[in-house]
């Protein structure tokens, strides 16, 4: 049996934002993000965040989530898990801050999945993605990409 063993590997996302229904003054702010893993033959499991920053929050917010897979032409490395997203404190003036509760680990995958959800905010709420993606010991070497759509509606 042939094995091939990758000596290097790089994983990227590209993080697309939307917002839905009457939340024209609420956004949603990710950056892109990624990292880089050296693949020694056994399997290992890739913890890597992004920040996200909620504004114009007056309420009640959620955030849904659905990823591609990730991959390189003919292989995949599959789905990554949320095992949670930490809140920190409210910014601006007249502020209140967001209690989360969610539960985690959550499975990601191309179905769309709340991922977030506060009864109450107000202002700016600083968010950290906290992810991992196992990988197999026989991965394949490359620069794996995945999309990663996020939505923020108003509501719990």
């Amino acid at each position: 049996m042939l094995r091939r063993l990758a000596v290097g590997l790089s994983v990227s996302a590209t993080a697309l934002v939307l917002a839905t229904g009457a939340v024209a003054a609420i956004g949603l702010t990710v950056s892109n993000f990624g990292f880089t893993l050296t693949l020694d033959g056994s399997d290992q499991t890739a913890p890597f965040s992004f920040p996200m920053s909620a504004t114009g929050t007056n309420g009640a917010f959620n955030i849904t989530a659905s990823t591609t897979a990730f991959t390189i032409p003919g292989q995949s490395l599959g789905f990554p898990t949320l095992t949670g997203i930490t809140t920190g404190a409210c910014q601006g003036g007249g502020c209140r801050n967001a209690t989360n509760t969610i539960t985690y680990p959550i499975a990601l995958s191309t179905s769309t999945q709340k991922i977030y959800s506060t009864a109450d905010a107000k202002g700016t709420i600083p968010l950290t993605a906290n992810l991992t993606l196992s990988l197999p010991g026989n991965a394949y070497a490359g620069a794996y990409t995945s999309t990663l759509t996020l939505t923020i509606a108003n509501g719990p």
